[in-house]
């Protein structure tokens, strides 16, 4: 089967929000990746003892629970949209590459907003992920017009 060069650049855009996710959340559980790539990303914040958590249970919930609940969950959303490029499956009479390539921008924005949740305050780093965060929901819904577009003026 020949891919095209939209669902490269869906496979791409699919690529780009696995590894965003890998390093947003391998921050928030206390791996020291981001900070050693980006200057100026202070230290992760360290997870409490286990024995803490015994005696505070809600702290479990919102340390731990959330953030792997929000894993799986954007990781089931971007592979079951795969599953749906990968046999060609058309959502609305859309192509499914066009909903890969949406979803994977909202998934990282979405990524990119745990993070600056989770990130302790340093300078104007958690800002800017907010504003990429904005910029990425702004392109999902270009994309969202184009793939309209693309369905009435040049897939006729």
């Amino acid at each position: 089967m020949e891919r095209t060069p939209l669902q490269i650049c869906a496979l791409g855009f699919m690529t780009a929000a696995l590894v965003v996710i890998t390093l947003s959340f391998s921050y928030i559980f206390g791996i020291d990746i981001l900070s050693r790539i980006i200057p100026g990303v202070p230290e992760p914040p360290q997870l409490l003892p286990p024995s803490f958590y015994y005696s505070h249970p809600r702290l479990l919930i919102s340390d731990l629970v959330l953030p792997l609940f929000y894993l799986f969950g954007l990781l089931c959303i971007i592979l079951k949209s795969l599953t749906d490029v990968l046999a060609q499956k058309y959502q609305y009479g859309l192509r499914p590459e066009f909903g890969l390539i949406e979803i994977s921008l909202i998934v990282t924005a979405f990524a990119l907003l745990i993070l600056a949740d989770h990130m302790q305050p340093a300078g104007d780093i958690n800002g800017y992920l907010i504003s990429i965060s904005w910029v990425l929901c702004l392109l999902a819904i270009g994309t969202v017009i184009i793939s309209f577009s693309y369905k009435y003026f040049i897939d006729k």
